[in-house]
């Protein structure tokens, strides 16, 4: 996992990043829910960066990384669904290329809703492990500059402006803000709200939050937790969820 020296530079990327792509990534909205606040007796709020665009908030972290590429050179990735979709987007936007290494069993409707974006498509390999494998060693054979959707700094900042985002709209609503809950089948998101809410307090002005960071995630997909309490990354025994892209055991330390 990252050092304290990395936490607190995500988390000072992470707000130059909102600063940088407001042109590009959509602030999505902070709503109340009166009818989960009632059951569960607190006020909750929800981020609603499913209406972001490409629908998830993978967009933010594939435009920071995308952006930030002096030499030009194209990008390859690998992806099953919402990171190809966030890296076909932002590749879109910027004017630039990438490739996109998918498994050969993708589901069709992941697949044209990737294509619809543009990149260029390879289709490799029965599982994701193999897929981006596959892309890691395009990137070794040629011009091309290989990102993961997780294990990078960059795709952490972009994805750490949710964070950004939460804490400003807390601030114009004037709420106070205790405890922020994010799920943790996809460990990047969390990480990424974790570096800037830890990094906050020296780097974001105003916004000084006294903020506890949840993980969230499916008994029947306990990877993380488990990991987390080894102190390093194990497999664990996991099932099928309602996340259609999830990737199963995939855990990482920062390099």
């Amino acid at each position: 996992m990252p050092t304290d020296p990395e936490i607190f530079a995500i988390g000072q990327e992470a707000l130059r990043q909102w600063s940088l792509n407001k042109l590009y990534v959509y602030r999505s909205p902070l709503i109340p829910s009166r009818t989960i606040s009632k059951k569960y007796g607190s006020k909750l709020w929800f981020k609603l960066d499913h209406r972001q665009y490409t629908g998830s908030y993978h967009f933010r972290g594939a435009i920071a990384r995308m952006k930030d590429n002096p030499t030009k050179k194209p990008f390859v990735t690998a992806s099953t669904g919402n990171h190809a979709m966030g890296a076909a987007l932002a590749a879109h936007a910027l004017g630039t290329k990438v490739t996109i290494v998918m498994p050969m069993d993708v589901e069709k409707y992941l697949l044209d809703k990737v294509m619809q974006y543009g990149p260029e498509i390879v289709r490799h390999g029965h599982d994701l492990s193999e897929a981006r494998a596959y892309a890691q060693d395009l990137a070794e054979r040629s011009e091309h500059i290989y990102f993961s959707p997780y294990d990078d700094t960059m795709v952490l900042a972009g994805l750490g402006t949710v964070c950004v985002e939460v804490l400003q709209q807390f601030e114009a609503y004037g709420k106070d803000i205790h405890n922020i809950f994010a799920p943790m089948t996809d460990i990047a998101l969390i990480s990424a709200i974790g570096c800037f809410a830890t990094d906050a307090k020296r780097q974001a002005g105003d916004l000084r939050p006294k903020v506890k960071v949840w993980g969230v995630t499916p008994l029947n997909l306990m990877t993380v937790a488990a990991s987390l309490s080894a102190g390093f990354p194990i497999e664990t025994e996991t099932s099928p969820t309602i996340a259609a892209c999830e990737e199963d055991n995939d855990v990482w330390e920062l390099r």
